[in-house]
């Protein structure tokens, strides 16, 4: 089996151009001093360049397919030429299910849509597209270019149902039925998306072992693939994982892909873009600020992840000298926190479960995120507000390693899996804590038994208030009303503001103790709430909750809200990663550029260990001494000053308690 180059890789660059018709100078600029000079200051490990768009049309003079005729220099050849001067691996931007021009000109191999029309620009994975453009074209550029590797967009996350005559017969042969439903709510919904996921899946199949056959040790990813919006169990051969998150408000974005691609058991990066637009995109293009791409890349690395930053140069390729520069110092950031990052795992402490069974439940079709996942994002940022480190996993994933986690959050999760509710009883007898919210919970039987409740009429929808230190704060319903059948009331649901005036009487939280753990159940959707909302009343009513919930974490922190922790081990040491996600002047979707992110301080850190630490140090090392002290099995140190981020680094002979 040959190696996969991307577990030793952790800063790389994205360039792409989305050729199209109207080119005229594509490759222009490029030249191998110019190339040379950008990649010698900035020093990645590997670069990805264009090689084929959405629009369909190829920036290299291809012999299979659609040249853009505004080609003026063989720009990838230079990239090639380059990278291999340079020891770079070269990975190709290859747009797959969405080819614009290939579906132009063959109609027949277009996804056809639920009322009969073919969608202009989007390609059957069933059809001729594969074999006759797809495949070709990518072994044309083994061939002739020699590339390390393909970033596959376009393509998990632009496939939706295809109903065309080809995908309607197979569906027919595979299950019966022979007229396929159109909408959800139809008969055979469910059975039709999990057909059209498996056409899907045998056809990046199909390619990844076409690419793989040609030259084994050029890699295959997906973009997209195997992320929030696709929590399947990984199967496909594809060597790394990755995603470009948000062009604005990144952080955040990155803030849940980072911690679920880390779960998924693949080499992984994600890419930021290094420009954004406000929500009026006629306002233009414009290059981030240093302290958002460090910000943003800080969320990454942080999580052990390798970083990619996307540039999009003007058409003629030019490599924009200030802007290089700005990478250059990115890239300096990065590096001076790769020793501590690369190569680590995350210490298990809380887990909150991002179901697939849940999420194609809800999602928008086939890949899309829809509202699917607002309350599995509102659960993560609640344990990351309360000071907690948290993992993302789907049911594979937490039933592997369900006994190692002192928290397991299960958040409005409506169908569960059976394996997982099966799983938590001794999870919670053996010590476990377990956090379930959903007015969903009282109405199955067997979570109803766990949490000690049963219904106790229908949901009710609407606003309801819940109290807070002698505050309310609203969240909408449903909310559940339950009778109590072993577990005691926590918090009561509320009809109105005043905690006095207002009572309904039936409990809004309720908490059961069994064998060494506890179950803890908010009966309504309190953190799809806190995705939409982040109220601080509401931060401060879960920060509670959780805290309430599980009291004996491995690592706590004293800072402001605006200060997160991730919890990693490498090698002996551990590594408590502080990352300072504050804003000066605040965003807005008229501001999204981080002008600024003003330092905060002291941080304090307290670490639960077996053994007293051998050293404790900061990276990046700092001016002022780091004072720290022991006392019972605890470490307790004193950040005194976190500007974007810092690490933590605990150099022991035994690992966190």
């Amino acid at each position: 089996m040959a190696s996969n180059w991307h577990e030793s890789v952790f800063f790389g660059l994205h360039y792409d151009l989305h050729a199209d018709a109207e080119d005229t100078e594509l490759g222009a600029a490029v030249s191998h001093k110019l190339l040379r000079s950008a990649w010698q200051r900035i020093g990645p490990d590997w670069v990805q360049c264009d090689c084929k768009g959405h629009p369909g049309y190829t920036s290299y003079p291809t012999r299979v397919g659609t040249a853009s005729p505004g080609i003026v220099r063989d720009a990838l050849r230079i990239h090639r030429e380059v990278t291999q001067e340079l020891g770079l691996l070269l990975v190709m931007h290859y747009s797959g299910i969405w080819d614009e021009v290939a579906i132009a000109q063959h109609p027949d191999w277009a996804r056809v849509a639920a009322d009969g029309s073919r969608v202009p620009g989007r390609a059957c994975p069933r059809g001729d597209y594969l074999t006759a453009l797809l495949i070709p074209q990518m072994l044309e550029v083994i061939d002739d270019y020699d590339v390390d590797g393909f970033w596959v967009d376009g393509d998990v996350w632009a496939t939706q149902p295809c109903y065309c005559e080809r995908c309607r017969a197979a569906f027919a042969t595979q299950t019966g039925i022979t007229t396929p439903p159109r909408a959800a709510g139809e008969p055979s919904w469910s059975a039709w998306l999990t057909f059209q996921r498996q056409s899907y899946e045998t056809y990046a199949r199909r390619y990844a072992d076409a690419v793989h056959g040609r030259k084994p040790e050029c890699l295959v990813c997906t973009n997209w693939l195997y992320s929030v919006r696709h929590p399947d169990v990984p199967t496909l051969p594809v060597d790394f994982l990755s995603g470009d998150f948000s062009h604005a408000w990144g952080l955040e974005r990155a803030l849940a892909e980072a911690r679920f691609l880390g779960s998924r058991g693949r080499p992984w990066n994600l890419m930021a873009w290094t420009f954004s637009t406000g929500e009026d995109i006629h306002g233009g293009w414009n290059t981030k600020t240093k302290a958002q791409l460090c910000q943003e890349a800080a969320e990454v690395i942080s999580n052990g992840g390798a970083l990619c930053l996307y540039v999009h140069p003007p058409r003629s390729g030019h490599l924009v000298g200030w802007q290089h520069d700005l990478l250059a110092e990115v890239a300096d950031f990065v590096r001076a926190r790769q020793a501590v990052s690369q190569g680590s795992t995350s210490v298990p402490q809380a887990a909150v479960l991002h179901g697939q069974v849940h999420y194609y439940a809800h999602n928008e079709p086939l890949y899309g995120l829809g509202q699917a996942t607002y309350a599995v994002e509102g659960a993560l940022h609640a344990l990351l507000d309360a000071g907690y480190h948290a993992d993302l996993q789907n049911e594979q994933g937490l039933l592997r390693y369900l006994s190692t986690y002192g928290l397991v959050v299960i958040p409005e999760q409506d169908p569960l899996a059976e394996e997982v509710t099966a799983a938590l009883p001794e999870y919670v007898e053996q010590g476990g804590q377990l956090i379930l919210s959903g007015h969903q919970v009282a109405r199955n039987p067997t979570l109803a038994r766990l949490a000690g409740v049963s219904a106790a009429g229908d949901p009710r929808p609407g606003f309801h208030q819940l109290p807070t230190a002698g505050e309310t704060v609203a969240v909408a319903g449903p909310w559940q009303p339950v009778r109590l059948a072993g577990a005691q009331a926590q918090l009561e649901l509320l009809a109105g503001p005043e905690p006095a005036r207002h009572r309904t009487g039936t409990a809004a939280i309720t908490t059961r103790l069994l064998g060494r753990g506890t179950v803890t159940v908010v009966h309504g959707p309190v953190f799809r709430a806190y995705y939409r909302t982040r109220y601080p009343r509401l931060r401060r009513l879960l920060r509670a909750l959780v805290r309430s919930a599980w009291q004996t974490p491995a690592v706590d922190i004293e800072a402001p809200g605006s200060v997160a922790l991730t919890l990693r081990q490498r090698g002996s040491s551990t590594v408590v990663h502080l990352l300072n996600r504050a804003a000066d002047p605040p965003t807005s979707p008229r501001q999204v550029m981080v002008e600024r992110v003003p330092p905060v301080g002291p941080v304090t850190v307290r670490l639960h260990r077996l053994q007293r630490p051998g050293a404790v140090r900061l990276v990046p090392a700092g001016d002022e001494s780091l004072p720290w002290t022991w006392d019972d099995h605890r470490l307790t140190v004193t950040v005194p000053r976190l500007e974007v981020h810092a690490a933590l680094v605990v150099e022991a002979a035994s690992p966190v308690a």
